[in-house]
């Protein structure tokens, strides 16, 4: 009588093991890749929100430049709406409860002012973003 000694318990096992060591990497690589890609659409669209903030202030400082030039002191600045119309406030606001928004004017002289409009925020990894702009308005 012949005895049969079979092997494929050692190749169910080395399979089983073999199952989870790829399953351990491929699945945590995986959910890198989807946190990855949310992560920088968030980012995408924060720094977009933060273009249209500079945006909107660069139009605002115009707006302030048109109603009376001196309101365009020197020092670091926010910006406040009152009865409809841009107005210098404080240090710095705050838009849409995320974004800091700080307006920085330095003399160019008796008609001109440089201004450095910078706009602050933390994305979802806890890392501090901004973007600035430069321009100069003139009372001519």
């Amino acid at each position: 009588m012949k005895i049969k000694h079979s092997t494929r318990k050692g190749l169910t096992l080395l399979s089983i093991i073999l199952t989870i060591a790829l399953f351990g990497i491929v699945v945590p690589s995986l959910f890198n890749a989807i946190l990855g890609a949310n992560t920088s659409i968030n980012d995408l669209k924060q720094e977009f929100e933060a273009n249209a903030i500079l945006s909107q202030s660069a139009q605002a400082l115009q707006s302030i430049q048109s109603q009376n030039f001196a309101n365009l002191t020197t020092g670091t600045h926010g910006l406040i709406t009152t009865n409809g119309y841009w107005e210098l406030n404080g240090t710095y606001d705050t838009v849409d409860g995320k974004y800091k928004r700080e307006i920085i004017i330095a003399s160019g002289g008796t008609d001109i002012v440089d201004i450095t409009i910078q706009i602050g925020w933390t994305n979802l990894v806890m890392t501090n973003r901004s973007i600035t702009s430069n321009i100069s308005l003139t009372n001519w």
